[in-house]
């Protein structure tokens, strides 16, 4: 049944089944008919499943603005770990469920900075250790050092409450594609693929690892990193550490910015703590 990848294989084989089925009552045999009945079902289930996902719109995570991201960030900066949790997400180009699953191994303070290992927060365990999985966020935060010592993130739906009070800038829709308008856990990845992509300065490669999309060209095979207990030189190598600082450094407001902008002001108070 696996092998199927059509629609009409699907129903086909269906049909194929009731003849089979009508055979197995004829021959009187019971072990056949419920191994039949169950295929049966089994198939039935699938047209159906195939049937909602093609009259199905899609959904895409809204960008963030520069001046949304910094108010969700000045706003969950009552909380340590919640700032942190986006924080990372951000500047690293993650999903947010994918920091939820990180552990307190997963992020080491080594000379070049804090090295976030995403190997064990990737859905593909057998592709670890992929040399992308490993990124350098460079001078870090005092905050997110600080909280580096209890790693304790809060719970999903909690960030999901906070996140939902945040709306997105529209993006690019169409017949078959509509905007979530408020803020989720795939917008903080979305919003730092948008700024990176318009940055000229950034080796495509270098972007394409970062967002650890599969298109980039690894500079490390998974049986060379394999060899190495030096994660550090090996996420430095990626150059990953240079897309970090360019987002971190996107996040700061220039003059102008604090001249007119209330949110500009109180961000770069924040920026004075750290």
């Amino acid at each position: 049944m696996h092998k199927l990848v059509s629609s009409r294989r699907v129903s086909v084989s269906l049909q194929k089944l009731t003849i089979l089925k009508e055979l197995a009552q004829l021959l009187g045999d019971t072990t056949l008919i419920a191994q039949v009945t169950i295929l049966s079902a089994k198939t039935a289930r699938l047209i159906r499943k195939r049937a909602a996902t093609r009259n199905r719109k899609t959904t895409k995570a809204g960008i963030l603005s520069i001046k949304t991201l910094r108010q969700i960030l000045l706003a969950a900066s009552r909380s340590v770990e919640l700032w942190s949790v986006l924080f990372i997400a951000f500047v690293t180009g993650s999903r947010i469920g994918e920091v939820l699953l990180l552990q307190r191994r997963d992020l080491t303070l080594c000379q070049s900075g804090i090295l976030v290992s995403f190997g064990r927060s990737k859905t593909n365990m057998e592709a670890y250790p992929r040399s992308d999985h490993n990124i350098i966020i460079p001078n870090p935060p005092k905050p997110l050092i600080e909280c580096l010592v209890s790693w304790a993130p809060p719970p999903t739906e909690a960030i999901r409450r906070f996140l939902k009070r945040f709306t997105t800038e529209p993006v690019a829709l169409n017949s078959r594609t509509r905007s979530i308008r408020h803020c989720t856990f795939h917008s903080f990845k979305r919003t730092a693929a948008n700024m990176l992509i318009a940055c000229g300065n950034l080796d495509d490669n270098v972007i394409a690892t970062i967002l650890k999309h599969k298109e980039g060209q690894h500079r490390l095979s998974s049986v060379t990193v394999g060899y190495t207990t030096n994660l550090e030189a090996v996420a430095l190598r990626n150059g990953t550490h240079l897309a970090v600082q360019f987002l971190m450094d996107a996040l700061i407001p220039d003059p102008k910015e604090t001249a007119i902008s209330t949110t500009a002001r109180r961000f770069k108070k924040l920026l004075a703590t750290w």
